[in-house]
This record gives structure tokens, sequence and C-alpha cells, in this order.
């Protein structure tokens, strides 16, 4: 009866996870080793880990090997890895900050590998630096990353491109997880994250260069307020075109300080100039 009983205290243990997994419409598994102790450990690092309709995680204290299962087409396992290691659990991926670790209980305390060492070879502080910076990252980055790629497309006044970059952009607003957001990323993505995920779905709804034209200079303003409020690995520049807009002019945001001018193309590609650098 006990044997029955235990048998079934299982099955419902991991039906939440079946059922999750069967949400994702590009569902993808893996297993991973991530450091942790005990029941509570397994409680934070699969609430941690898990969104829904797009990720789920299942952590066995025993085997320290978490199961996860994601939308390929949304996320990935580093990203959720990532969530795993800002909540206080070292993985292959990403170590935890020591902030967060120390503020765990101390069951939950587990043994941590020895870090490196200034004397350790070249090549492994520079893989560890790149690590930290990768870590130190926002979570909106690769919003960011779309929105500078449907940019570039506009320079080169490519529609097809651009509709190929703005439908990337939505799909990657729409597999943010606000509740993963620190407060200041947070209030800035309620403002905007609307504005934000219709218009690229407009931007991607068609190969019209000129009227993708006119949606991304509300796209740039709406990004403006969120790149304001993010965690940047390096600066920003906030670029003006006087022309645009019936002399009215307008702005985008680009990683190099050279104007490449997404509103005219090779019609006008240097005009404009940086008006502010965001940092």
């Amino acid at each position: 009866m006990k044997s029955i009983i235990k048998i079934a205290a299982l099955i419902l243990f991991l039906l939440p996870v079946s059922a999750s997994a069967q949400q994702f419409k590009h569902s993808k598994q893996v297993t991973v080793p991530v450091s942790g102790n005990c029941d509570m450990c397994a409680a934070t690092i699969q609430k941690a880990g898990s969104a829904k309709q797009l990720s789920s995680v299942n952590w066995n204290k025993d085997t320290k090997i978490a199961t996860i299962t994601f939308d390929s087409s949304r996320t990935s396992a580093d990203a959720v890895l990532k969530k795993i290691a800002l909540a206080g659990y070292d993985n292959p991926s990403f170590r935890a900050p020591d902030d967060v670790y120390a503020a765990l209980p101390g069951c939950c305390k587990y043994e941590r590998a020895v870090a490196v060492q200034p004397a350790a070879q070249q090549h492994q502080m520079q893989d560890h630096k790149a690590h930290e910076q990768i870590q130190n990252q926002s979570l909106l980055q690769p919003v960011l990353n779309n929105y500078l790629a449907v940019k570039d497309a506009l320079v080169q006044s490519d529609g097809a491109a651009v509709q190929q970059q703005a439908a990337a952009l939505q799909k990657t607003l729409e597999g943010i997880s606000m509740s993963s957001l620190g407060e200041k990323e947070h209030m800035a993505w309620m403002k905007v994250y609307e504005q934000l995920i219709a218009e690229s779905k407009v931007m991607a709804a068609g190969k019209d260069v000129a009227k993708q034209r006119r949606v991304f200079m509300e796209l740039s303003q709406h990004m403006y307020t969120l790149v304001q409020a993010m965690e940047l690995t390096e600066p920003l520049y906030w670029q003006f075109c006087p022309m645009y807009n019936n002399g009215k002019g307008a702005n985008w945001i680009s990683k190099e300080k050279e104007i490449q001018n997404p509103y005219y193309g090779s019609q006008m590609l240097t005009c404009g100039r940086v008006a502010a650098t965001i940092e």
C-alpha cells in the first residue's frame, strides 16, 4: 500500500512538468548539473527557471541534475540557467552572484567551486571576464539586439529584411518574463511593451520600407524609454535626423557613434548627429 502511495505521489509531482512541456510549440529538453542541497533548493531552482509557456525546470536533489524543457524559438537553456544563477545556484554556464549565494538559507549553502586565481592561465581569465560580462547583461538585451537589427535593415533600405527582423523582435518581446526584470526595468517595460509589440507587428506585416520607417520612428521613441532603464555593458548613441518627418526630425538608437541614417539609407546616409550618449 505504501508503495502505491509513493508511486502516485511521484506521478503527481511529475505531472506539472509534463503538462508545461506540452504547451511549448518548439519544445527542447536538456539536462544540466546545478548546485544545490535540499528540497528548498529544488523549489527555488524550479521557480526561478520556469515561466508559463516558455520554460519549465525539474531539479533532482540526489543527482543535482536539472531537466530543462523550453520553447527553443523564444528562449534558450542559457537564458534559463542565468535566471537560476541569479537565484543563487551555480551551474556550468553561470556562477551565482556572491551576495545572492551568501543570502541563501544555511541548509541551501552548497559547496562552491574555487574561483579562478590571478595566477591562472591568461585564456582562463579572459573566459571568466567574458562569462561575467554575459551575466551582467540585462534580460532585455535580446530586445535591444533585435531592434538594432531592424535599424540596420532600414539603413540598407531592405524591406524584406526589415520584415524578418521585426518579426524576430516581436517574438522576443512576447517571450520576456516581466517578473524576472529588476524594478527599474520592470517599470519602463510596463510603460512601453504593448506599444513595442504593436509597432513591431506592423513592421513585420509587409515590405513597404516607407511605411516601416514611419513606424520605426515611434518604435525608437519607446525603445529609448526602455534602454534608459537597462543595465548596459557598452554605451549607446541616441541619434537625430533633422530632415525626416517633414522637417520635424526623428531619432534612433545606435551602437556606433558614426551616423548611418535608417530613415533615408544611401540617399542621405550620414545625415544626422548624436543627440545624447546613453550609458
